[in-house]
């Protein structure tokens, strides 16, 4: 995932999928994967641990408890359709 010194000079946005093309890199990043949500909330709760800002890292942690949640309930929902 890219850092924050890439020197980004335009985005372009699908709105349907909530893709962000990152110009500079030629990269799209899909916001609603669980896996890209899951990778950016462990490495939010990283940055709360260094800071040592403990209700960050409670927030965090509900939200990566949240997540999990609704991917294993739609895992359960597909198998039971299939």
């Amino acid at each position: 995932f890219p850092s924050h010194d890439i020197g980004l000079q335009t985005f372009g946005m699908n709105m349907r999928k909530r893709q962000v093309k990152l110009l500079s890199e030629n990269h799209m990043i899909d916001y609603d994967d669980f896996a890209t949500q899951r990778h950016i909330l462990t490495q939010y709760l990283h940055v709360m641990i260094a800071r040592k800002d403990w209700h960050g890292v409670a927030d965090a942690a509900m939200d990566l408890r949240e997540l999990e949640a609704e991917e294993i309930g739609r895992n359960t929902r597909e198998r039971e359709e299939t």
